[in-house]
């Protein structure tokens, strides 16, 4: 996993230039014995086999990697019989490689549309401008802030990135009437946590991020009745996007105005060890003020 090899450089290079298999019985006895890495192999027999794409309709062919196997649990040396049945593997290997990686470039455009339109809707109404990027941003500095590791931070900033997905569905309304200029959006509802999970549920890449946002909507505001996560089975990340999400919201347009700050600070550590989590709490107040400092 940490070697990189040019094409041409090395064994296994070679075979990825020339797309040509490789079967050698004994490296010592070939011209390759001063290419030795050095690794600790159990016999010098080796082969190595080319991961191609065939597109028959424009004969072309596109190098996906090589394959290169060592020590044949019986000790001999491999033989024909064994690179043929490599090369009917690596066939197959390169196809399921090409495939995962348009399944890749499918999803990660569904997710750039579906951020680009939550974005698009905020930036309509000037009190929820930008206020997933803000979110999203907070989320992170909290969760770094509080020790997690950098893979939870990034899969955190998804999901703050994509929370608002669900009140989308919920329109310009509050209870029944227009919401007026700025008022800020409404707080999340059992509608708004199905409409998340019917936009999200798509992706399979987005697991991790949607439960995020589920629990995060279920750990408080849902109506009675409406299971999604009981308190102690809510993942940590839940509760940072919980309270980041409504720090936004209570300071929205006036983000940078330090009594709103203030306020919002105050009513999120009213609900310290109710509504929020006591830790997430306090760890979210010493970013704010941090900030705020410089």
């Amino acid at each position: 996993r940490n070697l990189k090899l040019r094409v041409g450089e090395g064994i296994a290079g070679r075979v990825a230039a020339t797309q040509a298999p490789l079967l050698v019985p004994d490296i010592d006895k070939t011209d390759f014995k001063h290419l030795k890495t050095g690794a600790n192999y159990a016999t010098g027999s080796f082969m190595v086999t080319p991961l191609m794409l065939s597109y028959p309709i424009r004969y072309q062919r596109k190098r996906v990697g090589v394959i290169n196997v060592t020590d044949k649990y019986t000790g001999e040396p491999f033989d024909e019989r064994d690179l043929e049945f490599l090369s009917t593997l690596a066939s197959q290997v390169a196809v399921a490689i090409e495939n995962a990686r348009l399944v890749k470039e499918m999803e990660d455009g569904y997710l750039g549309a579906l951020v680009g339109l939550i974005h698009g809707v905020e930036d309509t109404r000037p009190e929820t401008r930008g206020h997933s990027r803000r979110v999203a941003g907070l989320a992170a500095a909290v969760a770094r802030a509080m020790g997690l590791e950098e893979p939870q931070v990034e899969i955190l900033f998804q999901a703050a990135a994509l929370h608002e997905v669900g009140r989308l569905s919920s329109g310009p309304e509050v209870n029944g009437r227009k919401r007026g200029r700025g008022e800020p959006a409404p707080a999340w509802s059992p509608e708004a946590a199905v409409a998340a999970e019917r936009v999200l549920a798509p992706i399979a890449s987005l697991r991790e991020a949607r439960e995020i946002i589920l629990h995060s909507a279920g750990r408080f505001d849902a109506a009675p009745g409406f299971p999604l996560a009981e308190p102690p089975g809510i993942p940590v990340e839940s509760w940072i996007l919980a309270a980041c999400d409504e720090y936004v919201h209570l300071t929205h347009a006036g983000l940078e105005d330090p009594a709103r700050a203030g306020k919002a600070l105050e009513a999120i550590r009213q609900g310290a060890g109710k509504k929020h989590d006591l830790e997430v709490v306090i760890v979210l107040a010493r970013v704010v003020e941090g900030r705020e400092a410089r």
